[in-house]
């Protein structure tokens, strides 16, 4: 018996997959070394590159400008003044 190996496009910003009546267009790949485990590939679609969201490399999760990693930096910086 064959098996088959289904591959689809899955934007990490929306989690839109190519699988739904509107497909997806990847507009932008990362590849990110973690800390414990393999490298992993980000990818973000139009709609969220657009709506500015990316990849942060303190939690390793995808977000906008306004999420909490942006309020731990300046509590860290406004401790060392």
């Amino acid at each position: 018996m064959a098996t088959r190996t289904l591959t689809y496009k899955v934007c990490d910003g929306c989690f839109r997959t190519d699988r739904e009546l509107s497909p997806v267009e990847i507009v932008s790949t990362v590849t990110v070394t973690q800390f414990c485990g393999p490298t992993k590939t980000v990818d973000l679609c139009v709609d969220c590159d657009e709506a500015g969201k990316f990849f942060c490399r303190q939690c390793f999760r995808v977000h906008s400008d306004d999420n909490p990693c942006d309020a731990i930096l300046r509590r860290i910086e406004r401790s060392h003044e």
